[in-house]
């Protein structure tokens, strides 16, 4: 009996125990997904901004396509960077292209997408990685990440309001929204996420533009006055308080 009872108790304490790991090891694993989740959409937006920051900065002879689509009525929005080139004869041709869209996740249940990029060039794009990749392996769409719900992208050009589509040049500005959050259906049909749940960029393209400041007049001359006035206060302290010796 007494070696029952030991059992019994032991058992019961290895329950106990496994119960509070089972707990711990749920919590960890929340907060890491959380942290991921809150990580992953800044960790994407970088690199599209790094995408069009280079092709700038390469050859201001840039063509962009925004084209806002659905698929599945998700948002899955298509981003065309490309850099053009005259070759002998005066034709244009593509010297660089890269393609970011989404597209239905293959592996889920066709409740999420999953973002891919392409990279099209004379030149490989990674000289060390790319002189040994085969010709079936170029041109490929590479998955960067699953799990989208919502990927919009905004023009902006000598207009206030955004355009949804875009065909020609280097414009203004570009944002960039994507989401990970769980989607819901709207009256008419279409996935869309709480705004809250969006995470957004904006990437200015036009580095030699002119930035406009407003500043207000009696502002600065409030501001101006008030550090005047302190630089007077200061002086009249510092007169009162230096004695002279035998003075």
């Amino acid at each position: 009996m007494e070696v029952l009872a030991a059992m019994m108790i032991g058992t019961m304490i290895l329950i106990a125990v496994f119960n509070v790991y089972d707990r711990a090891e749920s919590a960890a694993a929340s907060v890491t997904r959380n942290l991921n989740n809150s990580r992953r959409p800044y960790e994407v937006l970088q690199l599209i901004a790094e995408d069009l920051d280079k092709m700038v900065t390469t050859n201001s002879d840039m063509n962009i396509i925004v084209v806002s689509r659905y698929i599945k009525n998700y948002a899955a929005a298509l981003l065309v960077i490309r850099v053009k080139y005259k070759d002998p004869t005066n034709k244009e041709r593509s010297y660089k292209e890269i393609f970011w869209q989404c597209n239905i996740n293959p592996e889920g249940d066709a409740n999420d997408l999953v973002l891919y990029r392409s990279y099209e060039g004379i030149l490989p794009e990674d000289k060390l990685l790319d002189k040994d990749r085969e010709q079936s392996e170029e041109n490929v769409y590479v998955p960067i990440c699953g799990g989208v719900t919502y990927f919009d992208i905004k023009i902006y050009t000598e207009k206030d309001k955004p355009e949804a589509a875009w065909v020609g040049g280097m414009p203004l500005g570009v944002t960039l929204t994507i989401s990970f959050a769980e989607p819901f259906k709207n009256d008419d049909g279409i996935y869309d996420v709480p705004e809250n749940m969006k995470y957004s960029r904006t990437i200015a393209l036009d580095k030699s533009r002119k930035i406009k400041f407003d500043i207000s007049e009696e502002s600065f001359e409030d501001e101006a006055n008030g550090i005047n006035s302190n630089i007077l206060d200061d002086r009249n302290s510092s007169s009162t308080k230096t004695k002279l010796p035998g003075k």
